[in-house]
């Protein structure tokens, strides 16, 4: 055994020092970001329309109201990344101004 692992080590091609990073395709990226938000979305609706089906059954004159409640969730998730991503981009566009100002 001990023979073979110096001859494997020895004739075996070289380990690569630095791997290159795959170029990022930034488009393709936000465009798979945005799947995801909206899926999650999706995933919250289909959940809290559950919830308002079991408040429904369990109290049918409180099933307006938990719809109301559902709504207002959603709309306040979906702004909440709205805002989001504006302040990543306002960010990013602060680095941008600060770069060129240092350069």
């Amino acid at each position: 055994y001990n023979d073979w692992i110096p001859s494997l080590l020895k004739n075996s091609s070289p380990i690569p020092l630095s791997l290159k990073e795959e170029e990022v395709n930034l488009e393709l990226l936000e465009q798979e970001r945005k799947a995801t938000r909206e899926n999650q979305l999706h995933q919250y609706d289909q959940y809290t329309r559950k919830w308002v089906g079991i408040v429904a059954k369990m109290n049918n004159k409180m099933a307006g109201k938990a719809n109301l409640v559902r709504k207002k969730l959603l709309s306040d998730l979906n702004n909440n990344k709205k805002d989001k991503q504006q302040q990543q981009l306002d960010s990013s566009s602060s680095n941008d101004d600060i770069m060129t100002i240092e350069v």
